[in-house]
């Protein structure tokens, strides 16, 4: 079960789509995902910013790194049940299994009432619902590539998002 001890949940992510700019002595480009919260907070309530950004385009989600199987923590606040997860157009073939927590540090497999790995078999750019028996209430979660036993390591880096309810 892995811990999370050094990362920090990540809630919302944000996707550049109109224009390149510039906030806090830092320049963000055309199709670069922002995930400092803080950062978001005062971008989308900036009124000169938050015209430069598409709000729709935030979103819940997970990054893969490069070279590695497990996503960073999504921090899912209030009532939050996960609907369905969109996989990338770009992504290494490999089913998805999860982990999830309470506390945000201590995670568990998450299995489905017949007691196997939850796992969710992927399609290249797709939306694919999910159980919500398996799924109702989270908070925080991560996205591993493959199995517990099987783990698939992606070749570059993979942006995962989430559709809540």
């Amino acid at each position: 079960m892995p811990t999370n001890s050094s990362m920090q949940p990540y809630t919302p992510v944000l996707r550049v789509t109109t224009v390149p700019f510039s906030y806090n002595s830092v320049n963000y480009n055309l199709n670069q995902t922002i995930y400092d919260p803080t950062a978001i907070a005062a971008i989308l309530a900036s009124s000169t910013l938050s015209t430069q950004v598409d709000q729709s385009q935030v979103w819940n989600a997970v990054v893969i790194p490069s070279g590695q199987s497990l996503s960073n923590v999504l921090y899912l606040p209030g009532q939050t049940s996960l609907a369905s997860v969109v996989i990338p157009a770009s992504w290494t073939v490999g089913n998805l299994t999860f982990f999830t927590s309470v506390d945000g540090v201590n995670f568990s497999e998450v299995y489905d009432a017949r007691n196997d790995e939850y796992t969710v078999m992927t399609v290249t750019n797709s939306t694919i619902p999910l159980d919500p028996s398996v799924f109702g209430v989270v908070k925080y979660i991560q996205v591993q590539s493959g199995t517990t036993a099987s783990p698939v390591v992606q070749a570059a880096s993979r942006f995962i998002a989430f559709n809540t309810k």
